[in-house]
């Protein structure tokens, strides 16, 4: 068949497989599906107000990208979008109590599949791997732009 697959590749592979494992636990979880890349968006206005500039910059799309991604959140009420106080003309982006709710079981969501990975492949080799990529991440250069973007 050829050659198995080099490290970048089994980390690509893996991350899928977590992904998507991730995603069917959320949609069990909320009844509904969440697309990652609105995760990431939810995430990031979860903790403070953030303009539709500063989301586009953040997960390296277009403003009309992020401003659509906005408007499907917010038609689910899992966002808000209110007047910037110091400027009247912008407009920033909030989760909302449910986004928040949304946010919490996404996290339980990871913990399941965390969990699972943990019992595939044992609590201490789960340990060393989890270990391992916190140094590797430690020490490895910031993503290009600094964002978040989904690389699927």
């Amino acid at each position: 068949m050829g050659a198995e697959p080099n490290l970048g590749m089994q980390f690509a592979f893996a991350f899928r497989a977590l992904a998507d494992r991730h995603a069917e636990v959320l949609a069990e979880l909320l009844g509904e599906e969440l697309k990652p890349a609105h995760a990431y968006l939810l995430r990031a206005v979860a903790g403070a107000p953030t303009s539709i500039g500063g989301l586009a910059e953040l997960l390296q799309v277009t403003k009309q990208a992020a401003s659509q991604m906005v408007d499907q959140l917010e038609g689910r009420g899992l966002v808000a979008r209110a007047v910037n106080a110091a400027d009247r003309r912008a407009r920033d982006v909030t989760a909302t109590a449910r986004g928040r709710e949304v946010l919490t079981l996404a996290d339980r969501a990871w913990r399941t599949v965390e969990d699972e990975v943990a019992a595939r492949v044992g609590p201490r080799r789960y340990d060393a791997l989890t270990e391992a990529l916190a140094t590797y991440l430690a020490a490895a250069p910031p993503a290009p732009g600094g964002g978040v973007r989904p690389v699927w």
